[in-house]
């Protein structure tokens, strides 16, 4: 359902108080840039997984499971990955790097206050190296999710400028200051955020991307990452809201997978459980394999 801006709240006008405050997209810095999206491919979406460096162990189970799903090579996946504080954990990410060539590295340092620098990162990195994709999917790493179907959603959107996924509406600022949440008044005095699309997993099209950059030059940096790139970057680049569309904010057992039809992704899992969903989702649903040709079909025609 696409999902009209509330504009009481939309109509922010987030410009920056204090410069030191925005973003200098030249300082977002990519030490190793991954592989981009092969020039002779057409590339469809390009999914953009947010790890942290010592997560080796989900990033080589989602190779394994849902990302081993090219969709007849219109999927491009990459990770996104922070700097480390320890050495021994770069020097193993960085064999990883080499060995399978699909880690984007960004010169920041990895905590959960940065997160908006990766995001942005993501929306840098992808008006650059895969500006062909039609779209872009941020997930975080602990998620597993149904490939053939966020196809087939995607495939049936017909508006510009969109993003996809879980709507939250009417969310107001934390302002415990001992809450990783926490958000300054002189940040955002507001009472209430404006709509935004839950970080766990969105879609770009990537017709906003430029617009989105812009508006991060001139808008506050804000550590609540969902609702500065989807709520107030995506409110100044014109966006507007596809939702009820199957992304969940909850968690569904592995055995739920087996009942819920509706359900694209779900978070919270570990490496074990992702590896479960796939291998229980592979033996009971056969016709995934016909279904994956269909779709492969419709991105070709």
């Amino acid at each position: 359902m696409v999902k009209r801006r509330n504009e009481d709240l939309s109509i922010i006008h987030y410009h920056n108080r204090s410069k030191a405050l925005t973003f200098d997209l030249a300082n977002i810095q990519f030490i190793n840039i991954g592989k981009p999206c092969p020039p002779d491919q057409q590339i469809f979406l390009t999914v953009c997984i947010i790890s942290s460096p010592e997560n080796g162990d989900s990033r080589d189970v989602i190779r394994k499971t849902w990302a081993s799903n090219s969709m007849n090579n219109k999927i491009h996946y990459i990770f996104i990955v922070g700097k480390s504080a320890t050495t021994s954990i770069s020097l193993q990410i960085a064999e990883e790097s080499k060995r399978e060539n699909d880690i984007v590295f960004i010169d920041y340092e990895e905590t959960y206050r940065n997160l908006t620098y990766k995001s942005v990162a993501i929306l840098k990195w992808s008006s650059i190296f895969c500006a062909e994709s039609k779209y872009i999917v941020k997930i975080d790493d602990d998620i597993f999710v149904d490939i053939p179907a966020l196809f087939n959603i995607l495939l049936n959107i017909t508006y510009p400028k969109v993003i996809v996924g879980h709507v939250i509406r009417g969310a107001v600022p934390i302002r415990r200051f001992k809450s990783k949440f926490f958000v300054d008044t002189k940040d955002y005095y507001r009472d209430i955020y404006p709509d935004y699309i839950t970080g766990l997993c969105y879609a770009i099209s990537t017709d906003l991307l430029q617009g989105m950059l812009d508006a991060a030059n001139t808008c506050h940096i804000l550590p609540i990452e969902d609702m500065y790139v989807t709520g107030i970057l995506g409110y100044q680049a014109g966006a507007r809201f596809v939702g009820n569309c199957g992304f969940t904010y909850t968690y569904i057992s592995v055995d739920g997978w087996s009942r819920n039809h509706l359900v694209i992704m779900a978070h919270k899992y570990i490496p074990s459980q992702v590896q479960a969903i796939w291998d229980m989702r592979q033996s009971l649903f056969p016709k995934t394999t016909s279904w994956i040709t269909y779709l492969s079909h419709l991105l070709i025609a």
